[in-house]
């Protein structure tokens, strides 16, 4: 069974996303699922607070700039 932990700290929270497989060729669909689950939770968080689409639009460019360097893939394998 492998672990595919996504993880990212925004604004003071750890996001993660945890899935799960024992298919080897599954891990990169997760990896990309994870890291989509993170960024809509992280777009509706921009969303909320900014008035504006083009406002919300600049920032969120900024914030998934800086998810894509910083966020944290592990996979855990376990026999």
């Amino acid at each position: 069974m492998n672990t595919i932990i996504i993880s990212y700290k925004y604004k003071g929270s750890n996001l993660q996303s945890i899935n799960y497989t024992s298919k080897e060729d599954m891990i990169p669909y997760w990896i990309e699922t994870g890291m989509e689950e993170i960024e809509q939770y992280i777009r509706e968080s921009i969303l909320d607070e900014c008035i504006g689409w083009e406002k919300a639009m600049e920032k969120e460019e900024k914030v998934f700039s800086h998810f894509e360097k910083n966020k944290k893939i592990e996979i855990i394998k376990k026999s």
